[in-house]
């Protein structure tokens, strides 16, 4: 594309002439925006091309995520039929852009000339046609269709299921595609039969599978709406503005569970603290001197059963259960020691082929991923692929943030400030499916040079 306009090459031909040369079929970039991030999947992006056209590769920054609801695909298009202007997923409609085509008719869809050029008559709007959609193009929806609704317009469609040309009918400000009424039927039932079959990773055979069960999973986790999660490297839990700035965060959140990490001192001996606080331990790992500990705790009130699963170092991982839904935390204090870290990735490595179940990590990762996230030092490639590796291999991505870039900062070498993204939650496509209004909050920082990151599962949080 040159100065936001297609240049297409073709293989010279001995009888070429410019003036009645025509391109049928081109490649163009799309976009979807507003797109959710659970779909931002190489697979999934490439099946919601398909409706468009052929679809030809995801754009990289889209797949790294570097920017959020702006999903970005090329494909090939048949330029002789109406361009499809907006697809539903998940019972939502995302609008489809092309960049570079510029003369798209308002009335029947096609590229090539303006509105008041089209040859097609417009027709008359009839009280059952919707009329709210944006203009131009075709519409590829998820909505069940009768059978006879299909047979009707079957003669539009040739046996390869796209179109022979273009029905007076069918023009307007949308063309629907009735072919797909047989195989979103069949997607209908398959997401009736979901919900017989266990939500877990297992059972997900594609990404569409994962898109089936997404309603079931968060009609399940509807009790852990309300559930909110701390995580926090005080720097220290014994001393007085530790403690002060703790019963602060608890009075204006009041967050369902606790991890707090880098704790300096023997959990026993602020046991007293948190009965106070109303906070009771799931289980804790002590500090070796001024190094290390985690401590994982739940609010007394809450009727969420959190049984222990597994121990690693300073990383524990926690069941909840409320009634039949289930999911997991992670509670994460990644050592600043880099071959340390490469143990605690192994083991994370391994504990996703124990966990089948929506899950959740929260915590200091002691590591970035992009050079965005940092502000001054230097940043390691190396050490950003190894995280990122085994995200893409556990099938991990970042839960949407709010607040502060960074959630660490501390001056070093020259007395220069250093700004780093140390503390993330990262969960996979099932508890996101399961939670798509979670989001977390870097809060301000105090005594610690790191922020703490609470996180929300669904409902706004109670701040009295």
């Amino acid at each position: 594309m040159l100065f936001d306009h297609y240049l297409a090459v073709a293989r010279w031909t001995p009888d070429f002439a410019s003036p009645h040369a025509k391109i049928e079929k081109t490649l163009v970039w799309i976009r979807f925006p507003g797109l959710n991030l659970l779909y931002y999947y190489e697979s999934v992006l490439l099946g919601l091309a398909s409706v468009v056209g052929t679809p030809i590769k995801v754009d990289t920054n889209t797949l790294k995520v570097h920017r959020g609801r702006f999903a970005r695909i090329c494909v090939e298009i048949d330029l002789t039929l109406p361009v499809v202007g907006k697809v539903n997923v998940n019972g939502h409609w995302y609008n489809v852009q092309y960049e570079g085509l510029h003369i798209i008719c308002a009335s029947c869809g096609c590229y090539g000339h303006h509105t008041r050029d089209c040859k097609e008559k417009p027709v008359h709007e009839t009280p059952t046609v919707q009329t709210a959609a944006p203009l131009g193009g075709r519409s590829v929806t998820d909505a069940v269709r009768k059978e006879s609704d299909a047979n009707q317009n079957k003669e539009s469609f040739n046996s390869t299921g796209k179109e022979s040309g273009i029905i007076k009918e069918t023009h307007g400000e949308w063309l629907v595609v009735q072919q797909l009424a047989k195989w979103m039927k069949v997607l209908a039932q398959k997401t009736i039969m979901s919900q017989f079959l266990p939500l877990t990773g297992s059972a997900l055979n594609s990404p569409f599978d994962t898109l089936f069960v997404s309603f079931i999973q968060s009609f399940m986790m509807l009790g852990f709406k309300e559930v909110s999660v701390l995580s926090w490297n005080v720097w220290g839990a014994a001393n007085s503005k530790a403690k002060r700035h703790i019963m602060d965060v608890i009075r204006k959140h009041s967050p369902t569970f606790l991890i707090i990490m880098e704790t300096h001192i023997s959990f026993q001996k602020t046991k007293h603290f948190w009965q106070r606080s109303g906070y009771v331990s799931i289980h804790y790992v002590e500090a070796r001197g001024h190094s290390g500990g985690i401590w994982l705790l739940k609010h007394q009130g809450s009727n969420i059963s959190a049984d222990v699963f597994e121990v690693y170092k300073d990383t524990i991982t926690v069941r909840l259960s409320l009634g039949n839904a289930i999911w997991f935390l992670t509670g994460i204090y990644a050592s600043p020691v880099y071959t340390s870290r490469l143990d605690l990735w192994n083991h994370i490595t391994e504990l996703r082929r124990d966990i089948t179940n929506p899950w959740l990590l929260m915590g200091d990762f002691n590591e970035i991923i992009r050079p965005s996230e940092q502000k001054g030092g230097t940043f390691s490639h190396s050490r950003a692929e190894v995280l990122l590796n085994v995200m893409d291999n556990c099938n991990l991505v970042d839960v949407n943030t709010n607040g502060g870039t960074f959630t660490w900062s501390r001056p070093c070498t020259g007395n220069r400030m250093v700004f780093r993204k140390l503390d993330r939650v990262v969960a996979d496509v099932p508890w996101c499916m399961a939670f798509p209004e979670a989001a977390v909050e870097v809060l301000c920082k105090f005594h610690s040079d790191h922020n703490p990151l609470l996180l929300r599962c669904g409902l706004p949080l109670r701040t009295t």
